[in-house]
C-alpha cells in the first residue's frame, strides 16, 4: 500500500494483509511487526490495526489497536482517517492513493478533530492542487468530519471490529 502527495511524490509504503471485502471497501490488517517507509526511509511507529480502504471515495481509514498513537500525535486515538484523492488498486496488487492533507482523527476520549489545515494550506501552494482538486479534499474534510463525530458506519467501528477479530488483533 501506498499513499503518496501530490502529485506523484513518494511518501508512506508499507505491506498489508487483505481480509476481504464488504460494503466499506477492502479490509486490510497493518501489524508492526511489517516494515514501513517514509519517503523511502524505515519508519517506525505503533500500527497495529485494521484499515478500510473504499472504492471511489476521497477517504481512507486506519481503525487503530488501544494506545496507538500517529507519528505526530502524542495521544492515543483509535481511528485515523486520510483524505485521498481516490484509491487505485493496481494490477500488480498493491494499492495506492494520493494523500491530501487533511485527517480527522478520533482520540480515545472520544474527542474528534479535523487536523492538518495548515498543511494542506502549505501543500496546495508547494504542489499546485488544481482548484478541483483541493475543493474535493475541503469537502471531504467537513463530511468526514460530521460523519465520524455523528459515528455514521463504518466510522461507528462495528464492521472495523469484526474484521480485526479475523485478524486477531482487540479493538
Amino acid at each position: 500500500m501506498e499513499r503518496r502527495k501530490w502529485p506523484d511524490i513518494d511518501y508512506y509504503r508499507w505491506q498489508v494483509v487483505p481480509l476481504g471485502e464488504d460494503e466499506h471497501g477492502l479490509w486490510v490488517v497493518m501489524e508492526d511487526v511489517v516494515p514501513m517507509f517514509r519517503h523511502g526511509e524505515p519508519f517506525d511507529g505503533r500500527r497495529d490495526g485494521v484499515r478500510v480502504v473504499p472504492w471511489s471515495t476521497p477517504w481512507c481509514a486506519w481503525f487503530a489497536e488501544p494506545g496507538a498513537t500517529s507519528g505526530r500525535l502524542e495521544q492515543a486515538m483509535d481511528l485515523y482517517v486520510d483524505i485521498i484523492d481516490e484509491a487505485v488498486r493496481r494490477d500488480d496488487g498493491s494499492i495506492t492513493m494520493v494523500d491530501l492533507d487533511f485527517d480527522v482523527v478520533r482520540y480515545g476520549d472520544g474527542r474528534v478533530e479535523l487536523i492538518d489545515q495548515d498543511e494542506f494550506v502549505e501543500h496546495r501552494l508547494l504542489y499546485g492542487y488544481p482548484d478541483a482538486v483541493a475543493d474535493a479534499a475541503v469537502a471531504a474534510s467537513r463530511s468526514v468530519l460530521a460523519a465520524v463525530e455523528a459515528g455514521v458506519p463504518p466510522f461507528d467501528g462495528e464492521a472495523a471490529r469484526r474484521w480485526a477479530a479475523i485478524a486477531g488483533i482487540d479493538l
